[in-house]
């Protein structure tokens, strides 16, 4: 009884951390996951207090299905991307960053050996990539939720101390996941036109469009970009769905609303540009075995950030073309669904 009103108490009085990061990344398709009814929020809210290990109880299912190699230039990008975002928006000492990830991939390496076979430090191996890419993202979501506004830090060999300052306008550490989405994918976005177009490369991603362009060149350009993921081993295929269709009215205006109210409370963080002409056109890409099909599942049980690499870089090409989107997910033990709303 007395455990059980103390976790009570707990779930009452949780402060703001993970579970609200999951707002400043809404629009970004950071959804999917199996939410559950309230009872069963509140009793795995008290089981994590409860039981430290809970989250190893319930550990995802070991990825089965055959999975495509990633092209190990394009696994490179994406987690030097996000390691870059982490180091640009200063909100923790990057050699304790380094210290903290060494540390919490070290403490759960051996639980993801004895569910899989794979060596470590292979990027290019999705079994691999999907751990690592997890371990990443766990860190990155600790160190926000204690995200330091001035700090020291040291860098070189021989560990030349310097003094860093949060930027002014990402004070608030609610702003930063929004934040870390915008300049992981902008890094991402901008390293795919850099370094995988030309002869080399079948599929060529797309430039940004013109502000004249039409929905169906835009839903176009995102199909181009989808399949140079697929090219380059993020996920097994894609399939592309609902191209034509538009909301209803009430639909549509629900998700105007929805990208009104990030844009509100998260407009500091430069992630979602004014709605211009969209109309409501929405399209879906399912991607068949993506590279981070069991970490996305391993975060979400923590209520960590998402691996969504593929959104964070199309929420990039379109903030290029000077376009808005809501993106809801839908996640199943194979696959990503993404449904992109045009406003």
């Amino acid at each position: 009884l007395m455990q059980a009103s103390t976790a009570a108490a707990l779930l009452l009085s949780t402060p703001a951390g993970a579970t609200d990061f999951q707002k400043a990344v809404d629009i970004f398709g950071s959804d999917g996951d199996e939410a559950g009814s309230l009872m069963q929020q509140a009793f795995a809210t008290i089981g994590k207090t409860l039981d430290k290990n809970f989250i190893d109880k319930r550990r995802p299912a070991p990825v089965r299905l055959p999975r495509t190699e990633l092209y190990l230039p394009f696994a490179v990008l994406l987690m030097r991307s996000c390691y870059d975002a982490v180091d640009d928006l200063n909100f923790v000492p990057m050699d304790q960053f380094q210290i903290d990830f060494f540390l919490l991939r070290q403490n759960e390496w051996e639980k993801y050996l004895d569910e899989n076979d794979c060596k470590q430090g292979y990027l290019s191996d999705p079994m691999y990539f999907d751990f690592i890419s997890a371990a990443q993202f766990a860190t990155i979501t600790q160190q926000m939720e204690e995200g330091k506004l001035i700090f020291e830090e040291r860098t070189g060999a021989e560990g030349t101390v310097n003094m860093v300052a949060r930027d002014a306008k990402l004070q608030d550490n609610q702003l930063l996941p929004a934040a870390f989405f915008k300049v992981a994918g902008d890094k991402m976005y901008a390293g795919l036109m850099a370094n995988f177009t030309g002869a080399n490369f079948f599929t060529q991603p797309p430039s940004p469009l013109g502000a004249d362009a039409t929905d169906t060149q835009v839903i176009a350009s995102l199909t181009l970009l989808y399949k140079k993921m697929v090219e380059l081993g993020y996920a097994l295929d894609v399939t592309v769905s609902g191209a034509d269709e538009l909301l209803p009215p009430d639909a549509f205006f629900q998700e105007a609303g929805r990208l009104e109210a990030f844009t509100h409370s998260f407009a500091a963080a430069g992630a979602a540009p004014a709605r211009k002409q969209g109309a409501g056109r929405r399209v879906s890409f399912t991607l068949k075995a993506p590279a981070t099909l069991w970490g996305r599942q391993w975060l979400g049980l923590q209520q960590y950030l998402h691996t969504d690499h593929d959104l964070m870089i199309a929420m990039a090409y379109l903030r290029e073309c000077g376009r808005a989107a809501t993106v809801h997910s839908k996640v199943d033990a194979n696959s990503f669904t993404r449904q992109f709303v045009l406003l």
